[in-house]
């Protein structure tokens, strides 16, 4: 399970994250589900490149079509704004408008498609 903590905005944003390892995944999401309740489920197939210190994620994201992740991982004794400095200059490096670039996680998408899906039907 991964825990991420960023803000929503559709801008380079520092991200910080928690890994939980499990030997019984299942078991994990049963206790979460029964005791937090279900938002979502984002169902996607990622491929990841590395190049340098950039992690660059590429995802079929049923329900939603293709998206481009870049994430700058800091290297020790990094700040933020050189991280920030190297991310600033990707979308120019890929051809990504400001306007093409997402602020919301996918289960957020995912959840307001569905209910401009109930607002239409």
């Amino acid at each position: 399970m991964i825990r991420y903590e960023r803000a929503d905005l559709a801008e380079t944003r520092r991200s910080t994250y928690v890994i939980a390892r499990t030997a019984d995944p299942r078991i994990l999401l049963d206790i979460l589900t029964a005791t937090l309740g279900r938002t979502g489920v984002v169902r996607k197939v990622r491929t990841l490149y590395l190049v340098g210190q950039t992690r660059i994620h590429i995802d079929e994201v049923e329900g939603l079509g293709a998206f481009l992740e870049l994430e700058v991982v800091l290297e020790p004794g990094q700040t933020d704004l050189e991280g920030k400095q190297i991310a600033a200059a990707l979308p120019t490096e890929f051809g990504i408008a400001k306007q093409q670039i997402v602020a919301e996680a996918y289960v957020d998408l995912l959840c307001r498609q569905a209910a401009v899906a109930r607002r239409g039907s």
